[in-house]
């Protein structure tokens, strides 16, 4: 209706039937995001009601469509509630010098963002285990650490599965992508194909676990769930179907980080690198942790300056066997 208080929030070109739209979606009718009315809604009516539920933070979709004042307002509010409630932003690219619409924003100045959705760490974690090759992980992996102060650094929200994504053991366990969406719906994993991919998946979620940033898993991939994109990454949880070896692998990585500072905040540094192999140090107070991951396809010796054991073992040493298409998350004897 003309009169209702929302109606100038839109834009319409032929009322009530042509209107302005978000990407062009028409059940999605796109809001004048610089309306001084809508963000007051947003800030002291939304933000308030859920905020008084409990909740502790928000998700703001592709933020950079909104201005930076806008998110600061949002910040405000949502620091008023809470010093530990967060503003996460989907952001894919690195957000630390992200341009949009020609201007440079300020997400990591200290009054906007708390973390985005790590992205950028996500394509070079799969590119990694598609090719067999560090290159492009390894240099994610140095720009975050050099572009991110620590604090932002580790709250970074490190996705592999999202709803804007295929499935992870899709990607990983498929012998080829499917270009036409009609023909998703046909795309089912055999049984060969969902073993590489649950195994490589492993390796992903190691990764994200124990590198830096913080570890989101979308559920069901911890019950092995697949599907290519949009409606198909968001089939409904397995319920009485789900896949015990990938819980208990993901319940392993959670009792790791949840037993271990160093894991969860440490300082991280690359050790070692070669095309197949990564090897890295996380560091807190005296307390260290190595982390092999490797694609190489024979096991390799794995020799380090320093007694180590595998996480619940007390079998200390110098040397362990990395595995093909393997993972190793070690901690160091106390005090060395």
């Amino acid at each position: 209706s003309k009169k209702s208080p929302y109606y100038k929030w839109y834009h319409f070109t032929d009322y009530p039937k042509k209107y302005s739209a978000w990407w062009d979606f028409e059940s999605l009718p796109a809001i004048k995001k610089r309306s001084k009315e809508f963000q007051a809604f947003v800030c002291e009516k939304v933000l308030p009601k859920y905020y008084e539920l409990g909740f502790s933070g928000v998700r703001l979709d592709v933020v950079d469509e909104i201005t930076d004042k806008f998110v600061k307002n949002i910040k405000r509010v949502t620091a008023k509630y809470s010093k530990d409630n967060v503003v996460i932003g989907e952001v894919w690219e690195d957000a630390t010098n992200k341009i949009a619409y020609g201007e440079r924003r300020k997400y990591f100045l200290g009054e906007e963002l708390d973390s985005v959705m790590n992205y950028p760490l996500r394509e070079a974690i799969v590119s990694y285990l598609l090719t067999a090759n560090t290159y492009w992980l390894v240099n994610v992996m140095n720009e975050q650490l050099n572009n991110f102060s620590q604090d932002n650094l580790n709250s970074l929200l490190n996705v592999l599965s999202t709803h804007d994504t295929p499935r992870l053991i899709t990607v990983l366990g498929r012998n080829k992508v499917v270009l036409d969406k009609d023909l998703l719906k046909y795309e089912k994993l055999d049984a060969e194909q969902y073993e590489k991919g649950k195994m490589l998946a492993k390796l992903a979620y190691t990764i994200t676990y124990t590198c830096y940033g913080a570890p989101c898993v979308y559920y069901g991939d911890e019950a092995g769930l697949t599907g290519d994109l949009d409606p198909y990454n968001r089939r409904c949880y397995p319920w009485g179907k789900e896949d015990e070896d990938m819980q208990s692998y993901i319940a392993r990585l959670s009792h790791i980080r949840k037993s271990s500072k160093a894991v969860r905040e440490g300082k991280f540094e690359i050790l070692y690198h070669d095309k197949q192999i990564l090897v890295y140090l996380k560091t807190f107070g005296t307390e260290k942790v190595v982390v092999a991951i490797s694609r190489e396809t024979s096991a390799v010796k794995l020799h380090l300056d320093g007694l180590y054991a595998e996480f619940g073992s007390k079998d200390y040493r110098d040397t362990f066997e990395l595995k093909a298409d393997g993972a190793l998350i070690l901690r160091a004897k106390s005090g060395r």
